[in-house]
């Protein structure tokens, strides 16, 4: 019985400190991966708000004091997986009064112009 008293091996202090610093170092780790999952998701929600609000401005032209700029026709070519198409039309540029965003879009020629 005394034997079996004395081969009985506890674990060390330096086991537990040496875990215990593994332990933070994943933990520190971890709260890193959060905040930058929550900046990046602040990010998101900010940019997805601009293009929101540029878009209402786009298609509102709130005040009418949107800047509009068409370009000359051209002939676009589009290529996808399903195919590719050719447009023949103007691209025109909107910037919205606050100058924060741009849209871009292609205007079709018609037959009058």
């Amino acid at each position: 019985m005394k034997k079996l008293w004395k081969s009985a091996r506890g674990t060390t202090m330096v086991e537990v400190l040496v875990a215990f610093a593994v332990l933070i170092l994943i933990m520190g780790m971890f709260s890193q991966a959060l905040s930058l999952a929550g900046n990046m998701l602040g990010r998101s929600h900010r940019t997805l708000e601009q293009s929101h609000q540029l878009a209402g401005n786009y298609y509102q032209d709130v005040g009418g004091d949107g800047s509009f700029q068409e370009e000359a026709p051209k002939e676009w070519q589009f290529k996808g997986k399903a195919g590719s198409f050719t447009v023949k039309a103007k691209r025109r540029t909107y910037t919205s009064p606050d100058g924060h965003g741009t849209v871009y879009d292609l205007v079709p020629e018609t037959s009058g112009d």
